[in-house]
C-alpha cells in the first residue's frame, strides 16, 4: 500500500479507448495500491469497441 493513495479518490483521462484492457489493468493495480473509488473519463471511443462501452 503506498499511504498517499490510501482511501483517494482518483479520476484518470484516456485520450482514446480502444480495448480498455490498460485502463482496467490500471484500476486493478490502483486499488490493489489502497486507492478508494477509481472514475474514468475518455474523450473518444473507437468504433470497433464502442457498442460495448457504456
Amino acid at each position: 500500500m503506498i499511504p498517499a493513495l490510501h482511501g483517494r479518490e482518483i479520476l484518470l483521462v484516456d485520450d482514446v479507448l480502444t480495448s480498455g484492457r490498460t485502463i482496467h489493468q490500471v484500476i486493478r493495480q490502483l486499488q490493489r495500491l489502497g486507492a478508494g473509488a477509481v472514475t474514468v473519463g475518455v474523450v473518444a471511443v473507437t468504433e470497433a469497441e464502442a457498442p460495448g462501452v457504456r
